[in-house]
């Protein structure tokens, strides 16, 4: 009887939080109490940002998306990870002893990527030696990088590509081509 209790709890508890997480404002409630917090209360004025000043806010302003689209991870794994970190924050918050991250402790995996920019798999099909687009060159289908190592979400970047940074990327390319200048 007890262990019934606590299956539907929890499963309550799951329904209750899928179901508030679509709403942005769920999600920075806890994160941002005084709306100024070093990761979030930054990370979502740039994320509601008109024109767009990163990738996060681009998505937002042509697709609408949510914190959860990319943060609510991709597989059965992926999202209990989530919940599970969730929960604790959620008892941490509770029993006042939350503080703000410094950082991702479930850092974004392509699946996330992917659950929208479908298109990905189609480019590698396409990939070729004399192409100018990163994910069309041949020989880099064999490089091991995830997309959010040279895609970074929440930072300001190029004005036609908000998610790419010289700082960021270069350090990477440098990697297999050490000659190449400081320009991209």
């Amino acid at each position: 009887m007890l262990g019934a209790s606590f299956c539907l709890l929890g499963a309550g508890s799951v329904a209750f939080v899928t179901h508030k997480e679509q709403n942005n404002t769920f999600c920075v409630s806890c994160h941002l109490p005084d709306r100024s917090g070093p990761l979030h209360g930054q990370k979502f004025q740039r994320f509601m940002a008109r024109p767009p000043v990163d990738l996060t806010a681009a998505h937002q302003a042509k697709a609408r998306t949510k914190c959860i689209d990319c943060h609510g991870g991709v597989g059965v794994v992926e999202r209990a990870q989530v919940l599970g970190v969730a929960a604790w924050d959620t008892l941490r918050y509770l029993a006042d002893r939350y503080k703000e991250p410094e950082g991702m402790r479930l850092p974004l995996g392509d699946a996330d990527c992917r659950w929208c920019h479908t298109d990905l798999d189609k480019r590698v099909t396409q990939a070729r030696e004399e192409e100018q687009d990163y994910h069309k060159i041949f020989a880099h289908l064999t490089v091991k990088l995830r997309c959010a190592q040279c895609h970074v979400s929440h930072v300001e970047g190029l004005p036609t590509f908000y998610s790419m940074r010289r700082e960021t990327v270069l350090p990477l390319c440098k990697r297999c081509h050490p000659q190449i200048g400081e320009t991209l």
